[in-house]
């Protein structure tokens, strides 16, 4: 004979569903582990929100623009050219040159960023 205690199921007694309590877990373990990272980003979001929501639309850019410097000039020239198409190319090719599974599954996935991005570029 079955007892009512176990007809009542999971979810009804703790609220949850087991995949929730796994993904809990999960988040907990990866939480320890990347701690180091994850603190410095969790600080500079929560700080960058708290400036942008003080500084009016657009005024963000003339408060960076007031750190002009001839260095950054130079350094920004150049860098700028490392969102290019032609420039990932040349980093695939020689990602698959060194290992060539890794190299074509980065190149499929930076492919479909780049046909993501363009098709909401364009909608």
């Amino acid at each position: 004979m079955i007892s009512r205690v176990t007809d009542v199921k999971f979810s009804q007694i703790y609220g949850v569903s087991k995949g929730w309590i796994f993904f809990k877990q999960e988040a907990k373990l990866l939480f320890r582990q990347c701690w180091a990272f994850l603190l410095p980003t969790g600080l500079f979001a929560f700080f960058g929100a708290i400036v942008l929501s003080q500084i009016q639309r657009g005024h963000e850019v003339l408060l960076v623009n007031g750190w002009h410097q001839p260095a950054a000039d130079f350094f920004f020239r150049y860098a700028t050219w490392l969102g290019d198409g032609m420039f990932w190319l040349v980093i695939f090719a020689l990602i698959i040159a060194r290992q060539q599974r890794f190299g074509v599954l980065a190149a499929i996935a930076g492919l479909l960023s780049a046909m993501i991005v363009q098709g909401l570029k364009n909608i």
